[in-house]
């Protein structure tokens, strides 16, 4: 008769191969429902073992998923492991002398189990004497809907297989404890939806009961240290699971004792908050106030494809400028900025790329939309990594009614590492080489990396030294809408990512860079 192998997984790439590689000759069939895993799990089975087929479901219980992979399997006997059983010789010869009779006894076989830990095989304690079915036919069996410590469901009785199941259980005490965190989670809601009560005094004496039980009366203190250790997490696990119902009792008492209004007045408050704060934060108040608006978008490169996030594609820039135009954004420069107008917004370009002077003018006259540029002299003249770079040709040939020239500093340093002398004297040598070049600019200094000191005395002599040059505005990345009458020296530009979307553009317009896009 027919033999599947069935398996339900998940992160089990230490383990999956070590299951298939034991079992792959003598079953018909093996069917894996993953639950989708984040290790290499997929990966190995795929690759690996083509012939096995391999499903992915959401996992909601222990029961479900293993009636789901059942569903699945064409085979007469179903023979079900966990990844990290592995039939001894001696059992393979029996599943395989069961399953190749007409009429057996049973129609259900237990396996008697090894039970591992680490290097330890575990004699004692309730581990040594375990056993549990796992071959059966397909049309005597069904696993029962529990999310945890599912059972077979059956009429049929059982019978023995000769040989054992190596049951390797835990990886590592991280696993372990994770595996204790997880199953006391799950108990915990089965035995509170089917209505268990719980009081403080089982919880404190039932782990130490379980101890006591595991380590003495089951006699795990002869398998020494890893005896001990069982015991103990044995213990943690019924206290966990205790702990976690009682927490689900007393959540559900103190919802009932709460009236329905109340909580309605107390929803409706916190969201209140919410809101309020929101609106605040990120300047909500000014979507009605159009003419206060300023929105500075921040872009370096322009690529046929993004292939980072410094370069924007031109299909996603094109888009962008198109969504300006049909929403009548004013583009400007910032020697427009102290005229309020709606929906005011400016672009800005750093670094002085060469793909900028490719592609920007002829966008830019199409969507009559004008641009600033930020030039950091020293990377004109010797050049950045291995980027072309325009020329100062190149710059002062640029349109001035759609490019606007402003100053990046000279070699493109933090500011904060920078003494106020050195800060003046590196931007001297930014204006002085543009002056040279003959290039017309505007005093309007971008940040190298959006850096400048923020605080105390080191704030105050930057922006000294910036009025003392005739700097008129300094802008940072910041990701927020500024708004008239902004800080001169402090204004926020919006960061556009290469990858980004039409739909996260229009929300950078309006709330600039939330974490949530």
């Amino acid at each position: 008769m027919s033999l599947t192998l069935a398996v339900i997984t998940y992160n089990e790439e230490h383990n999956i191969a070590r299951l298939l590689d034991s079992l792959y000759n003598i079953v018909d069939e093996i069917i894996i429902v993953d639950s989708y895993s984040t290790d290499r799990t997929k990966e190995i089975v795929l690759q690996q073992y083509p012939e096995v087929k391999f499903f992915e479901k959401k996992f909601n219980g222990y029961g479900e998923q293993k009636n789901h992979a059942l569903s699945l399997c064409s085979g007469e006997w179903i023979l079900f492991l966990d990844a990290d059983e592995i039939p001894d010789t001696e059992l393979r010869n029996s599943i395989r002398h069961v399953t190749s009779l007409n009429n057996p006894e049973y129609h259900i076989y237990k396996a008697k189990f090894n039970n591992h830990l680490g290097t330890h095989l575990i004699r004692y304690g309730g581990w040594g004497t375990v056993s549990r079915e796992r071959l059966f036919r397909k049309d005597s069996a069904k696993y029962s809907d529990d999310k945890v410590h599912e059972y077979l469901i059956s009429d049929k009785k059982a019978g023995n297989l000769d040989g054992k199941l190596d049951h390797y259980t835990y990886r590592s005490i991280h696993c372990h404890v994770s595996k204790i965190n997880k199953y006391s989670d799950m108990m915990a809601e089965k035995m509170f939806e089917k209505g268990k009560r719980i009081k403080r005094f089982k919880v404190i004496v039932s782990p130490v009961f379980e101890f006591i039980k595991v380590f003495i009366f089951k006699l795990g203190f002869l398998d020494g240290f890893a005896g001990y250790y069982i015991a103990k997490t044995m213990s943690y696990y019924t206290f966990l699971k205790y702990i976690k119902l009682r927490e689900k009792i007393k959540l559900e008492e103190l919802e009932k004792k709460i009236p329905q209004e109340s909580r309605m007045m107390l929803s409706l408050i916190i969201i209140s908050v919410i809101l309020v704060f929101l609106v605040i934060h990120f300047r909500l108040y000014l979507i009605f106030f159009t003419e206060n608006r300023l929105i500075i978008l921040m872009y370096h490169q322009i690529g046929e494809k993004s292939t980072d996030d410094l370069m924007v594609s031109l299909d996603n820039l094109e888009r962008q400028f198109k969504y300006l135009k049909d929403k009548n954004y004013t583009s400007k420069f910032f020697s427009e900025i102290n005229i309020p107008t709606r929906n005011s917004i400016i672009l800005t370009f750093d670094d002085g790329y060469k793909n900028n002077f490719d592609y920007l003018p002829s966008l830019l006259e199409k969507y009559n939309l004008k641009a600033v540029i930020f030039i950091p002299t020293k990377f004109i003249q010797e050049g950045y990594k291995d980027y072309p770079m325009m020329t100062f040709e190149d710059i002062r040939n640029l349109d001035p009614n759609y490019f606007e020239i402003a100053l990046h500093t000279h070699a493109h340093e933090n500011l904060r590492t920078l003494t106020p002398e050195e800060t003046e004297k590196d931007l001297e040598t930014n204006m002085q080489i543009l002056s040279d070049h003959h290039i017309r600019y505007k005093k309007v200094l971008a940040y190298p990396y959006g850096k400048y000191p923020k605080k105390g005395e080191d704030k105050k002599k930057l922006f000294f030294t910036l009025k003392k040059l005739g700097i008129d505005f300094a802008v940072r990345i910041g990701n927020r809408v500024n708004y008239y009458p902004s800080k001169k020296y402090e204004l926020c530009r919006i960061d556009i990512k290469g990858d980004d979307s039409i739909e996260k553009f229009k929300l950078k317009l309006i709330f600039g860079k939330l974490k949530l896009f």
